[in-house]
């Protein structure tokens, strides 16, 4: 089964970059999360759905 969460940590790995950076883009708004208290959880669907606008804005054409 897909994992549906990711913690900020992992989401760092899965990407490649760096934690003050998604830090910065949650606060700014452009990565959406789900709050459970105090703990950050990405939805896999919005980690994918970044990595897609970042490609659009780079130019790169996004796989189907």
């Amino acid at each position: 089964m897909e994992r549906l969460l990711y913690r900020v940590e992992e989401a760092c790995i899965a990407t490649g970059l760096g934690r003050t950076k998604l830090y910065d883009e949650i606060s700014k708004g452009r990565l959406g999360v789900v709050r459970f208290g105090k703990s950050v959880r990405i939805p896999a669907d919005e980690l994918r759905a970044y990595v897609d606008r970042a490609k659009a804005d780079a130019g790169l054409a996004t796989a189907v």
